[in-house]
């Protein structure tokens, strides 16, 4: 009995070294087998826009770090990482191009050859839905000239605890707009958008009531009151009259890029029937021109205009909209009557 009893304890002992050695160690995010590991550094949701898929579609995107120890060279491409549910089935990555506005921080990891002691750290993304949990599967090839060593490495990732950002970008984006562009104050502005509002407002409407004048031939110095005047009739029928949709076509963890589309009043329109009685700047004053053209825009039709880009950047636990540069400038342009 007492033979018996070792003969069982070496076999078991035999079977647990050997399903050891078979398997991917784990401890703490991070995997190893045969001096290859992989660490998920972070995850994430992201929004990409590019030419492979649906606009706007949602990827998880992991960081991960790939390290090899091993004696010989590490071989390993993106089609050798694989994303398991719990059913068994498989994903392979995702090909990803974020529009150029969103491409900050975000790098393919790089694929190719790894000597003893070098490590690669980069993104892989896969058409999946955060709040399962998956295994990261990566098959890599260990090799030298003589031979070669196919290796598995498992890395459990639970993806309950990920928050997706982009309907909070959504939000801030499209509260933005209604506030700063049409006047309509929204419980989401405060919520969602880190930008000063009246700062805002006003330069946009400043900068604007200048530009809509010199669309049609006028050129005045507006103090600010004079300035929201002339905004404050654009927009209101602005806002009746137009069509304006908008999408969130990138995003990830610090970017997000808000595509406003749609039909608005175009400015020359406006003025086209007034320049005759109006030809000379100086047969008209701020009160007559602007009885007329309330009377105007109210008869006015929209017109669709080329899209634009709202960038926004994570500030906290809000997102701040970037208000200067070419890209602000556009969608400025579609709202005081500028476009193209």
């Amino acid at each position: 009995m007492k033979r018996k009893g070792l003969s069982i304890f070496a076999v078991l002992a035999l079977v647990f070294v050997f399903f050891v050695s078979g398997c991917s160690s784990s401890n703490k995010g991070s995997s190893s087998n045969d001096g290859v590991s992989v660490k998920v550094l972070s995850k994430q949701v992201m929004v990409r826009d590019d030419l492979t898929a649906k606009k706007g579609k949602k990827v998880l995107a992991f960081k991960v770090k790939v390290k090899n120890e091993a004696d010989k060279k590490l071989i390993f491409g993106a089609s050798d990482f694989k994303l398991k549910d719990s059913a068994g089935n498989s994903k392979s990555t995702a090909i990803v191009d974020f529009s150029y506005h969103a491409k900050e921080n975000i790098k393919d990891i790089d694929v190719g050859n790894m000597s003893k002691g070098e490590s690669k750290t980069g993104y892989v993304f896969f058409d999946a839905k955060p709040g399962a949990k998956y295994d990261l599967v990566f098959k890599p090839v260990l090799g030298d000239k003589n031979s070669t060593k196919d290796v598995t490495v498992e890395q459990q990732i639970n993806t309950a605890g990920i928050k997706d950002e982009s309907t909070k970008a959504q939000k801030a984006g499209e509260a933005y707009v209604q506030a700063v562009f049409f006047d309509n104050n929204t419980s989401n502005y405060k919520k969602y958008v880190a930008n000063d509002l009246k700062k805002d407002r006003t330069a946009y409407d400043n900068h604007a009531a200048e530009q809509f004048l010199n669309i049609g031939g006028y050129s005045m110095d507006l103090s600010d009151k004079e300035s929201a005047d002339v905004m404050r009739i654009y927009k209101s029928v602005n806002k009746k009259k137009s069509d304006i949709k908008t999408d969130l076509v990138a995003m990830n963890g610090k970017t997000a890029v808000l595509q406003i589309s749609g039909k608005t009043v175009k400015a020359d329109s406006v003025f086209e029937k007034y320049h005759d009685k109006y030809s000379d700047e100086g047969d008209i004053n701020l009160g007559t021109l602007l009885d007329q053209y309330t009377d105007l825009m109210d008869k006015q039709s929209t017109k669709s205009f080329m899209e634009a880009d709202l960038i926004m950047k994570k500030d906290g636990s809000k997102w701040r909209i970037v208000n200067k540069g070419n890209d602000y400038e556009l969608v400025g342009n579609i709202f005081n009557g500028d476009i193209l």
